[in-house]
C-alpha cells in the first residue's frame, strides 16, 4: 500500500528518518556527509543531472530537517539549489497552432494582445493580462496558461521570482498554509522541521520522570492510518516516549462552546481555529479583524487543560498543518505548546525507531465528542456551532462554509462590503479542511469519509462532558492567589517579569498600553474614542482606562497579572471595587526594588539601543523622582492592606524571577508543580522562557530595522 502521494514526500521522509537515527546515535556531526550517500548512493543520479547536485540538494533538506533558517520566522522556506527555474511565460502558444483563418483567439482577447505572424498566433506579453479567454476560444487548444506550480498554488500571491528566476516567498503576504510545499514538483519549497527539539524534549524528560510529555493529535490523523488503526498509532506514539496521548478534538469541543457563547454576545463571528485563515484576514482584510473569534485554537485549548492538571508538562502537537509551526510560537498561545510535529515527521519518527504499528496493541482514545472530531473537515465547525448554539438557546446562526482561500476571499469581500447575509464565517485555508493539510501523508476525498466515521465512533455525542471539564478547570485555576500587581520604577524590568510570569502561570498579562492599542486596532467604539483623544494630544482619562480593566477582568478565565496599573489611589480603589464586583480578590502586590543608580544605567542603556535622544541622565533622574512621588501613596495603600511584598532585583533576571516565584508559592499559589520544584528547576524554566522572549525581541528589532 502506498503511504505517500508523491516521491517528493518520500525523499523528505527518508531524510527525516536518517536525521532521527543519527540523533539517536549522537552522530549528527556527520549527518551532512553520510545521509546524502545513504539516500543517493550513486554513481548514477536518479532525480537530477548528476549525483553531486542530488547530494547537494539532500544536504539542504537535512538543514531543513534540523530546523532550517533560525532567523526566518516562516515555517516554509525555499531551497534555492532545488528550484528548477520552471518556465514563467504565462500564456503560451504551442506548436499545435494550425494557423487557421478564423482567429477566434484574436476576437476573444480583450486587450488586443494577439496578432498573427506568419499565419501563427503571437501573444504580446506586455499587453496580455492572462485572463485565459484565448485558451478557451482556440478550437485546437493550442494556447495554454503556463505558470509555475508554486505560483499557481499560492492564493495570496506571496511567491514571486528573484533575478535568478528562483522562487521567493514574501513573508508579509505568506500565511504559511504550505500549499506550495505540497505542489512544488521538485520539492524546492519545504517546511522546516523541529524534530530535533522534540527529541530533546523527550530525552530531557528522562522517561517522564523529570516531567511528563504529552502528544496532542489532530483528528485528521484518522485518514492517515494506512498501516494499522488509530488506536495502534496512539500506542506507537507512546512507545516513542510520550507519557500520554490526548485528542485535539477535546479542545475543539471547548472551542465550540466558547464560539457559541461569543456569537451570542456579538452576533457576527469568524472562526479562529485555522491559523492560516486568521493570518489571511489580518493581512488582507484588517478591517475585519474585530470579527475574528477571541477563542484560541483546539490545539491550545487541549494544552491548557493538560497544563492545568500538570503544570510542568511538555506538550507536542501532531497534525497536518504547516501554519501550526508558526502558531505555537505566537504570544496568544501563551507558551502552552512546546513543539509541533507533522504527520510526515511522525511517520519518519515511528519508522526510524523500528516500531511496527500493525503489531501494536490498541490504546483507544475517548477524550472528545462527535462534534470535536469532525472539526477536521470543511463544514465541521459550522455544523457543530449551529447545533451547540441551539442547545444553549442561541438562535439565528446563519453560517457560511469557506472551503479554501479563494472561497474565503469571496465571502470576506461580501462581508467587507456589507453584502453578506451570513453571520458566522467558517474559514479553512486548505481545500477540504485539515484532512487535506499540506503535511498529510496522503490527500483525497476518502479522508472526509474517514473523519465522519471517526466522529460517529465517539462515545460522547455532545460536548457536555468537555465543557464540564473546562468549568472544573476554570474553578480551580481562577483563584484569588493568581491575581496580582507588579510595581517597579522605569527600568526595573516589570514588563519582562510580567511576561515570564504570565507564561509560567498561564495568566492574562494586563498592560494598559496594550489594551488601548488593541482597542484602536480593532476599531471598537472605545477604540475610536481613544484614537480621537490621542489625535488631540490629550491623555486618556481614568474612566476609559478603568472600563478597559473591567473588560479584561470580565473576559478573563485564567487569572490576571497587572503591569502598570494601578498608578493612583483612585485607580487602586476602582480595582478593588471591580474585584469585589466579579467575585475576586487581589492576592498580592509585588514591588520590584532597584537601586536608583542601577535604574539610571539600565534606562540610559535602553535609550541608546532605541536611539532616544530625550532619555539623557537629567531627564531619567527626573522621571524616577516623579515615579517615587506618585507611587509612594500607593505603596503605603497596599502596605496598610497587608498586600505589599517588596523584593530586591539584584543579580540576573532569572534570579529575580525565581524570588518572585518563591514569593507566590508562599502566598499560596495553586501551581502544585512550583511547590515541588527545587530552586534550580524553577530557574531553568525561567531561563528557557527568557531565551524565547529575547529571540522574539531580536526578531522584532530586525524587522523594524529592515534587515
Amino acid at each position: 500500500m502506498k503511504v505517500f502521494d508523491t516521491d517528493v514526500q518520500l525523499v523528505k521522509y527518508q531524510v527525516l528518518k536518517e536525521v532521527i537515527r543519527k540523533a539517536d546515535r549522537n552522530e549528527l556531526s556527520t549527518a551532512y556527509i553520510d545521509i546524502p550517500k545513504i539516500i543517493a548512493p550513486g554513481p548514477k543520479p536518479t532525480t537530477r543531472c548528476c549525483i553531486y547536485k542530488e547530494r547537494t540538494i539532500l544536504q539542504e533538506r537535512i538543514k531543513m530537517a534540523m530546523g532550517g533558517d533560525p532567523t526566518n520566522p516562516n515555517s516554509v522556506e525555499v531551497i534555492d539549489v532545488a528550484c528548477d527555474e520552471c518556465p514563467i511565460d504565462g500564456m503560451y502558444v504551442t506548436p499545435a497552432c494550425r494557423g487557421c483563418i478564423q482567429h477566434n483567439c484574436m476576437q476573444a482577447c480583450p486587450r488586443d494582445a494577439i496578432t498573427i505572424v506568419n499565419h501563427k498566433c503571437t501573444i504580446d506579453k506586455d499587453k496580455c493580462i492572462e485572463c485565459g479567454k484565448c485558451t478557451q476560444a482556440c478550437p485546437y487548444n493550442a494556447i495554454i496558461a503556463q505558470h509555475r506550480p508554486c505560483v499557481v498554488s499560492c492564493k495570496v500571491k506571496a511567491i514571486s521570482m528573484n533575478d535568478e528566476k528562483k522562487a521567493r516567498i514574501d513573508n508579509d503576504k505568506c500565511i504559511s498554509c504550505g500549499a506550495c510545499v505540497y505542489k512544488c514538483p521538485f520539492g524546492a519549497i519545504q517546511d522546516k522541521s523541529f524534530i530535533l527539539d522534540i527529541l530533546d524534549i523527550l530525552k530531557k524528560s528522562e522517561n517522564n520522570t523529570k516531567y511528563n510529555t504529552y502528544a496532542i493529535i489532530a483528528p485528521a490523523i484518522v485518514s492517515q492510518c494506512r498501516y494499522g488503526r488509530v488506536s495502534q498509532v496512539v500506542t506507537a506514539i507512546m512507545k516513542l516516549g510520550f507519557h500520554q496521548v490526548v485528542e485535539a478534538a477535546l479542545g475543539a469541543d471547548i472551542t465550540l462552546y466558547r464560539e457559541a457563547k461569543e456569537f451570542k454576545e456579538k452576533g457576527l463571528l469568524t472562526t479562529s481555529c485555522c491559523p492560516s485563515f486568521v493570518m489571511f484576514i489580518e493581512k488582507n482584510f484588517p478591517e475585519l479583524r474585530k470579527y475574528i473569534s477571541s477563542s484560541v485554537s483546539p490545539m491550545v485549548e487541549a494544552a491548557r487543560l493538560i497544563k492545568r492538571g500538570d503544570p510542568t508538562a511538555k506538550i507536542v502537537f501532531i497534525g497536518p498543518c504547516s501554519s501550526k509551526k508558526v502558531e505555537f510560537r505566537l504570544p496568544r498561545t501563551q507558551g502552552l505548546i512546546d513543539c509541533v510535529m507533522s504527520f510526515e515527521e511522525l511517520q519518519a519518527f515511528i519508522d526510524a525507531r523500528g516500531i511496527d504499528t500493525t503489531t501494536c496493541e490498541d490504546t483507544v482514545l475517548d477524550n472528545a465528542s462527535f462534534y470535536g472530531r469532525i472539526f477536521a473537515k470543511s463544514g465541521g465547525i459550522a455544523q457543530g456551532v449551529v447545533d451547540v448554539a441551539k442547545s444553549m438557546g442561541v438562535e439565528g446562526v446563519n453560517p457560511v462554509v469557506m472551503n479554501g482561500i479563494d472561497e474565503c476571499r469571496a465571502q470576506l469581500m461580501k462581508l467587507k462590503l456589507n453584502k453578506s447575509v451570513n453571520n458566522f464565517f467558517e474559514g479553512m485555508a486548505c481545500d477540504g479542511g485539515c484532512i487535506n493539510g499540506a503535511l498529510c501523508l496522503n490527500h483525497g476525498p476518502r479522508n472526509a469519509a474517514d473523519v465522519d466515521r471517526y466522529g460517529a465512533e465517539a462515545k460522547e455525542k455532545s460536548i457536555e462532558n468537555s465543557v464540564r471539564l473546562l468549568k472544573l478547570g476554570e474553578k480551580q485555576a481562577v483563584s484569588p492567589t493568581l491575581n496580582f500587581v507588579l510595581f517597579g520604577a522605569p527600568g526595573a524590568g516589570k514588563g519582562t517579569h510580567a511576561h515570564l510570569l504570565a507564561e509560567r502561570y498561564h495568566l492574562t498579562h494586563v498592560s494598559t498600553g496594550e489594551l488601548l492599542r488593541r482597542e484602536v486596532e480593532l476599531q471598537t467604539d472605545l477604540g475610536r474614542q481613544v484614537q480621537a483623544i490621542m489625535d488631540r494630544g490629550d491623555l486618556v482619562g481614568d474612566d476609559i482606562v478603568i472600563a478597559l480593566i473591567e473588560k479584561a477582568i470580565k473576559e478573563d478565565e485564567q487569572g490576571l497579572i497587572f503591569d502598570g496599573f494601578p498608578r493612583t489611589i483612585h485607580q487602586a480603589d476602582a480595582l478593588d471595587k471591580l474585584f469585589s464586583k466579579y467575585g475576586r480578590n487581589l492576592s498580592c502586590v509585588i514591588n520590584i526594588e532597584v537601586e536608583r543608580e542601577e535604574l539610571v544605567r539600565r534606562i540610559h542603556e535602553r535609550a541608546q539601543i532605541s536611539n532616544r535622544s530625550d532619555d539623557n541622565e537629567e531627564t531619567i533622574r527626573h522621571r524616577l523622582v516623579e515615579y517615587e512621588e506618585k507611587t509612594m501613596p500607593l505603596i503605603e495603600y497596599y502596605r496598610n492592606a497587608g498586600l505589599l511584598i517588596s523584593l530586591p532585583a539584584a543579580g540576573e533576571i532569572d534570579d529575580t524571577q525565581a524570588r518572585i516565584v518563591e514569593t507566590l508559592i508562599k502566598r499560596g499559589s495553586n501551581d502544585a508543580s512550583a511547590v515541588a520544584d527545587s530552586r534550580e528547576i524553577v530557574r531553568r524554566q525561567i531561563r528557557e522562557a527568557l531565551q524565547k522572549l529575547q529571540s522574539r525581541a531580536i526578531e522584532f528589532a530586525e524587522k523594524i530595522s529592515g534587515k
